[in-house]
């Protein structure tokens, strides 16, 4: 249900921004904040059920093998939009770098990174997770045509299917 009104509130976002005329950073950076490809939130794992973390808890994968164990997935973190760099625009595309970092660590989150030496978290911390943002006019409406990460993989839950999945063309969870 959670997902479901994120997705909403980016839709009429979108429309709000596809309705207007004015393009500039700062709207691309109030799209992009209220876009479920940025707030949703990114999953972590673990070999054991993390006590105290019910309310990050997403679900459970049983193991590959017949005596595995299983691995348990819970919310870990989720991103805001920290900067824009190299912003062009014309009349027909803006074009864009933007850089999201991680943020609102959750119960789980912390654990999970405690006990991680590296990871995603750790190097976005630092450089942000960096993405190519296209909008274009198209019949005199702004309309977000490309968002990808350049370097890393942004994963989400999928509620679906009970798993999780990478992508570096975060589009799809905009739409």
């Amino acid at each position: 249900m959670e997902n479901l009104k994120k997705l909403c509130a980016g839709l009429l976002l979108s429309c709000m921004i596809s309705c207007s005329a004015p393009m500039d950073e700062q709207v691309v950076k109030d799209y992009l904040s209220q876009s479920p490809a940025v707030t949703l939130y990114a999953p972590g794992y673990s070999e054991k059920k993390l006590e105290g973390c019910d309310e990050d808890y997403l679900g459970k994968k049983d193991g590959l093998w017949k005596n595995s164990e299983p691995t348990y997935y819970y919310k870990a973190y989720n991103y805001e939009v920290d900067r824009i760099e190299k912003f062009r625009k014309d009349d027909y595309q803006a074009v864009c770098i933007v850089y999201l970092l991680p943020d609102n660590l959750t119960k789980a989150g912390k654990i999970l990174e405690d006990n991680s030496p590296r990871s995603p978290y750790k190097a976005q911390l630092k450089d942000g997770l960096d993405c190519e943002v296209v909008f274009k006019k198209i019949e005199g409406e702004w309309k977000l045509i490309v968002f990808k990460s350049l370097n890393f993989q942004r994963s989400y839950w999928y509620e679906e299917d009970q798993q999780p999945y990478g992508y570096t063309n975060l589009l799809q969870w905009d739409e």
